[in-house]
């Protein structure tokens, strides 16, 4: 089991993902991941010593795993 699963569609507007568990709360979204992380609201330590998980592709699905990383 992962501590946190973060979905980067890879758009500018997040899109539901059609899979079970996916509206759970450690799901995040990518394009608001990187927003709340850019101001100052998303607590990085929240990550530490965490397995994370990025679903999706292109340019948000890269940001979100470099920032969570």
């Amino acid at each position: 089991m992962f501590g946190a699963v973060l979905v980067a569609a890879g758009a500018g507007a997040a899109k539901p993902l059609m899979v079970e568990g996916a509206d759970h709360g450690g799901v995040l979204h990518g394009v608001r991941f990187l927003r709340d992380v850019s101001c100052g609201s998303f607590p990085l330590a929240r990550l530490q010593r965490r397995d994370v998980v990025v679903i999706g592709g292109g340019n948000v699905a890269v940001d979100a795993a470099r920032t969570a990383l």
